[in-house]
């Protein structure tokens, strides 16, 4: 970054041409000779535009239209989820119907939407989110539609934020509520359900990113007997907008403990204790995530995971790595089984060259396969046939021209087995990390 903020500061030409300039006026030369001197200085040394460092904002934006926590009764992810993360002015929109939230209430159609744009200093990232009638814990939250607005932005003062919501007919236990709230109105539920917090708004400078989150209506409700409802968190209108100070290149990674993938693609046991780089990178820091163990039922189960990346963005080099770092681990109810994995990824780039990958570090300690021990090569892509269940690889890596990703075992099951269908893929360790 500091050779970013060097050349902001209208500094363009090599830095040695200043040490010229300071030997002129103490060397006693005609004037004629000095203007000689830094004539040539200045066409020999300054860098053309064309080939100087070219460096871009990091664009960053989150939106949905309703999420719910509630334990076991009712939980439902981000609806019309949309993300971005690029380096580059663009759009994007995403549209869902109303959703259904059983006991909790329903949402009406969601239209979310991201957009970057700007050129030079004047830069920004808008993200909005627009839901229609929303009717909640049996009519006491209701409202004929719901928009929250988030922009982070940049100019020649600096980054700002800022961000808004309007309900309209907004109303809570038969009362009327404005149609434009202050940020972080807050207003009690009746018979001690919970509070609403209207325009909740949370900023944050961290990783490099200027961030800004907006949630239209949040509701944290308690236990409630009268409704028979659980406690619960409830959002409605999400919208978050980010910048991250100008980066070279975009590094990013990821990592994961376990994931669970039917034979159709879905994914029936996302990537648990997962870390992912922030969007443009860590700026140097690193990032964690850690559990004390992992179970996805008879599939597979693991001890404490710890998962990191870092990346860093400078004229020289942009690099990104991660880890996962898993203790021991048993697949298909101790079928298969393994003292310790350790994998990692690393992607790194130089100005003009090809992205660098590598795997180095990944480790796989203690396999064994119904109760007998396995030699483990240490060369990536070591292919395990098990009679009767699958292919087991061990230490798995899938390489492209900008990333590299690592598993540390990957069974894909030939049959059914410990309530996996057959065609499912069971992935324990992995990390990935790329340069675009």
């Amino acid at each position: 970054m500091e050779f970013y903020r060097y050349y902001a500061k209208g500094n363009g030409t090599f830095p040695s041409l200043l040490s010229l300039g300071v030997l002129v006026r103490k060397t006693r030369v005609s004037p004629v000779l000095a203007a000689a001197i830094l004539g040539l200085a200045g066409s020999a040394f300054a860098i053309p535009a064309a080939n100087a460092a070219t460096t871009h904002y990091g664009y960053g934006a989150y939106a949905y239209g309703s999420s719910v926590s509630a334990g076991s009764l009712v939980n439902s992810g981000p609806t019309s989820k949309l993300t971005m993360c690029t380096t580059t002015p663009t759009s994007k929109t995403m549209h869902v119907a109303a959703t259904n939230l059983g006991a909790l209430g329903t949402i009406g159609a969601v239209r979310t939407t991201v957009k970057s744009a700007g050129s030079g200093s004047s830069v920004s990232t808008t993200t909005t989110s627009t839901t229609g009638a929303i009717k909640l814990l049996g009519g006491l939250v209701t409202a004929d539609g719901v928009v929250s607005t988030a922009v982070s932005r940049h100019t020649s003062a600096g980054y700002s934020e800022s961000g808004s919501t309007k309900v309209v007919n907004l109303e809570v236990a038969g009362a009327p509520v404005s149609a434009n709230p202050g940020k972080d109105t807050t207003v009690s539920l009746p018979s001690g359900l919970g509070t609403l917090t209207l325009n909740a708004q949370a900023t944050s400078s961290t990783y490099g990113y200027h961030k800004i989150v907006v949630k239209a209506i949040k509701i944290a409700l308690n236990k409630s007997k009268a409704l028979s409802l659980p406690s619960a968190d409830v959002a409605v209108g999400y919208a978050a907008a980010a910048l991250h100070e100008p980066v070279h290149a975009r590094p990013y990674g990821s990592a994961y403990a376990t994931r669970i993938s039917a034979a159709d693609g879905t994914v029936t046991s996302s990537g648990t204790a997962s870390m992912t780089l922030p969007c443009a990178g860590s700026d140097g820091r690193t990032v964690k995530n850690s559990t004390a163990a992992v179970k996805a039922g008879k599939a597979a189960s693991v001890g404490a995971v710890a998962t990191t990346g870092t990346s860093t963005d400078t004229a020289a080099l942009t690099s990104a790595t991660t880890s996962a770092k898993l203790g021991a681990a048993s697949l298909l109810n101790g079928l298969i089984k393994v003292d310790a994995i350790t994998v990692k990824a690393t992607s790194s780039q130089k100005p003009g060259a090809k992205v660098s990958t590598s795997s180095s570090g990944t480790k796989i300690a203690g396999l064994t396969i119904n109760g007998k021990s396995v030699k483990v090569s240490g060369r990536a892509n070591q292919k395990i046939n098990i009679a009767g269940i699958g292919t087991l690889w061990v230490h798995k890596t899938v390489t492209t021209s900008r990333q590299i990703q690592v598993y540390g075992l990957q069974l894909d099951l030939l049959k059914a087995s410990s309530g996996l269908k057959a065609g499912s893929t069971v992935t324990v360790g992995y990390a990935g990390a790329g340069v675009h």
